[in-house]
């Protein structure tokens, strides 16, 4: 499979049914068959839209069951999202990378766009998209999270000896 080389090549549509409500994700390359895949269909992880893919002649559709969840991009359409809510997310998207490697998983293949991110009973729940595709910028910015949370933990533990009892 090729990279994906913008994430404009990703054509992202939602799909309501008074049932269940799901998000497709359209890309222009067949999927082939691999461990990523089958570690998504055969483990429910915490925190990840439950996915399905077909192949349509030479594309792939991309399925993530919302469970009539929000999107961030639709709960903030008026209002700007708070503190309380910015720290949920980022200690959520934390975790879930952490949990996305211990199934060998790659944390940069999270899609992080709004209208790809819902809540659903009170959790953030992100569409894991198991291909190569340029994220936002040059350097994927969830390595840059997950090594400031590192340095921040190590930081903080080093205080906590200096002053413990």
């Amino acid at each position: 499979m090729d990279k994906i080389k913008s994430q404009k090549q990703l054509n992202i549509q939602t799909e309501d049914r008074w049932y269940a409500s799901c998000i497709h994700v359209d890309v222009p390359s067949l999927q082939k068959e691999d461990y990523q895949l089958q570690m998504l269909q055969n483990n429910r992880i915490r925190g990840l839209l439950e996915l399905s893919v077909t192949g349509r002649e030479e594309s792939s559709r991309y399925t993530y069951k919302t469970l009539n969840g929000a999107s961030l991009e639709e709960r903030y359409r008026m209002e700007a999202m708070g503190k309380k809510e910015i720290l949920e997310l980022t200690e959520q998207l934390l975790s879930l990378g952490e949990k996305v490697k211990e199934y060998l998983l790659d944390p940069n293949r999270i899609l992080l766009m709004p209208q790809c991110i819902f809540k659903i009973r009170g959790e953030y729940n992100f569409c894991y998209l198991p291909i190569e595709y340029q994220s936002f910028c040059e350097a994927s910015w969830t390595d840059r999270i997950f090594c400031e949370k590192n340095r921040l933990q190590r930081y903080r533990n080093c205080i906590f000896d200096l002053y413990a009892p």
